[in-house]
């Protein structure tokens, strides 16, 4: 297979389809396998893998879709092929062993234009005219909830802090909360942007 730099994701004429990312991941780290099925090897690369980047396990393999297809789509549709990412200065740690992976990974500098083009296109500037508000739940394996903080700090950073409400659920899921959850945010949000009233995050 011809080898591509990581940061592409994945090279624009794969034909790579979902299922054989996961058969991937699955030979690699065993990942939907019970434990005692796994091979010392997989159990070690499963290990590493979670603990230098912090996903959970259940959610590897959509974060690994993420990483390959849309990153693809980020690069090669929206960028014209320059690499808006760097890992320069980058220490990983959490490994067995972090002086190994540091030495051997592949490091890569942005395109100072592709990453002005990708922050015009998607940073937050907290610059909101209505009123917003957030559902999160706590346990969302996929958009961890310190995200919230961050949003927060940037509206507070454009003066629009009063146009946010932050609420959260103790559920575990991402866009798969109860359906009372998303009914009573959105009735909430409908009666604040008609009636100016502010609803409370509870």
């Amino acid at each position: 297979e011809p080898q591509y730099p990581l940061w592409q994701g994945l090279r624009p004429d794969s034909t790579m389809t979902s299922a054989g990312l996961s058969a991937r991941l699955r030979e690699c780290t065993g990942f939907d396998a019970e434990p005692a099925a796994r091979t010392a090897l997989q159990q070690r690369n499963l290990d590493d893998i979670l603990a230098v980047t912090g996903i959970p396990e259940r959610s590897l393999e959509s974060h690994l879709r993420f990483a390959t297809f849309t990153f693809r789509d980020i690069v090669s549709t929206r960028l014209e092929g320059r690499n808006p990412f760097s890992n320069r200065g980058v220490r990983y740690t959490g490994s067995h062993d972090d002086r190994a992976l540091n030495a051997g990974v592949e490091r890569f500098s942005a395109d100072p234009g592709a990453r002005r083009d990708l922050s015009w296109d998607s940073d937050l500037t907290g610059r909101v005219s209505l009123p917003v508000l957030t559902l999160h739940a706590i346990d969302d394996p996929t958009a961890f909830v310190e995200h919230e903080a961050a949003y927060r700090a940037t509206l507070r950073g454009a003066g629009r802090e009063h146009r946010l409400v932050q609420s959260f659920t103790r559920e575990s899921e991402h866009s798969g909360l109860s359906n009372a959850e998303y009914a009573n945010s959105i009735a909430a949000l409908d009666r604040w942007a008609r009636s100016g009233r502010k609803p409370t995050a509870r």
